[in-house]
């Protein structure tokens, strides 16, 4: 489910968002729909860093250590 309908008196819904005069005074249908979301294609961000999985699991290895140091 990504929208939500619902009806409701103007003057209660004045008090949190700005209502055309010619709305005051009457029941407004009021519909909430969520954003779609935004398709992301990993393939293109492959390309974006020249690092190779061992060098990533070496720097957060790193991390992890000095997390553990440090009493996190």
């Amino acid at each position: 489910m990504n929208k939500y309908k619902i009806l409701i008196q103007a003057d209660k819904l004045k008090q949190i968002v700005p209502i055309p005069h010619e709305f005051e005074h009457k029941e407004l249908e009021v519909i909430i729909s969520l954003p779609q979301r935004k398709k992301i294609d990993p393939r293109k961000y492959s390309d974006i860093f020249h690092i190779s999985k061992d060098e990533i699991d070496r720097d957060l290895m790193i991390i992890r250590d000095e997390w553990e140091r440090n009493g996190r």
